[in-house]
């Protein structure tokens, strides 16, 4: 044991008000290479690779590439549908890089491929799926954006 009962010296302690945790050595790598990452992210003037960002992906993953402002672009990696929703503080743009995205509406259903842009504006109760196997897309959104589940 290593001072304040540590079982491993590269275990850390953590806590407030004299109730402590252990974090395992793991869970602490795993957060630097995270924080790197995202350093590399937020790094302006950086040149990001969307294809080869999400590539590696096979199932539903939603990935922050940058961040500018107040608002996040993040790449989309759809294989299923996505709950009906909305945002109540943000509109939500939509760009497909790949596959072909729909976004059902309450009234319609909008289909998007390759190149093509559609907003979705704030309070819009709506649904992201793809059509075929999978579809990737770039969402611009606000950093904040709260997500409301609808109950169909």
């Amino acid at each position: 044991m290593f001072e304040s009962g540590r079982k491993n010296q590269s275990d850390l302690m953590c806590g407030t008000g004299g109730h402590f945790v252990e974090i395992p050595h793991s869970l602490i790598i795993f957060v630097l290479i995270f924080l790197i990452k995202l350093s590399q992210m937020m790094t302006p003037l950086t040149v990001i690779d969307i294809k080869q960002e999400t590539d590696a992906f096979d199932s539903n993953k939603n990935i922050p590439l940058s961040f500018f402002n107040d608002h996040v672009v993040r790449a989309g990696i759809m294989t299923e549908p996505f709950y009906w929703h909305y945002h109540p503080n943000s509109d939500e743009t939509f760009l497909v890089t790949e596959g072909i995205l729909l976004i059902d509406l309450e009234d319609r259903t909008v289909e998007l491929k390759p190149g093509q842009l559609f907003t979705v504006p704030a309070n819009v109760k709506h649904r992201t799926r793809p059509l075929g196997g999978r579809s990737v897309n770039l969402t611009f959104e606000l950093a904040g954006m709260e997500t409301v589940k609808c109950i169909v």
